[in-house]
């Protein structure tokens, strides 16, 4: 059930993340009714139950908040945006998204905000520390080192 993946409290987007929702959103109820739909390249887009993303989609927007870029650019993490974090051991570069979606170049992976790290990440600011547990019950502390919009 979507209301069990986003939890109860908000969702950061980007401006331009809530608008391709939007957008997402009013494709897929417009393939769901039967409509003719110009063939989308998103690789995202096929699922095998169209509702649930639907579902997913409708509530992400009730519970979307815009995180707006400051002077300097985002400073906080929110879907849409690229975080760029620090282990200990190495640096990632994670877009966070909801559900499935394309990675882009220079970007090690996106990363749903539902999972473990993209929750740990949500919200966070620059040089701020996401502790996050792993599927295996291992720990992994990530350090913000930027926060980057779209592109």
């Amino acid at each position: 059930m979507p209301d069990t993946l986003l939890g109860t409290s908000a969702v950061l987007v980007t401006h331009r993340y809530l608008l391709d929702l939007k957008a997402e959103l009013t494709r897929l109820r417009r393939e769901a009714s039967g409509w003719p739909t110009p063939v989308a390249d998103d690789p995202g887009a096929a699922l095998a139950d169209p509702s649930d993303r639907i579902a997913l989609l409708e509530l992400a927007l009730v519970r979307s908040v815009v995180a707006y870029p400051g002077p300097t650019g985002y400073t906080v993490a929110a879907v849409g945006t690229t975080v760029e974090v620090e282990d200990g051991r190495r640096t990632c570069r994670y877009r966070l998204v909801l559900g499935v979606e394309a990675t882009d170049e220079g970007v090690d992976r996106a990363v749903s905000a539902t999972s473990p790290v993209g929750a740990a990440l949500m919200g966070r600011s620059v040089g701020e520390v996401a502790h996050v547990e792993l599927p295996d019950g291992r720990e992994r502390s990530l350090r913000v080192v930027r926060v980057d919009g779209p592109a």
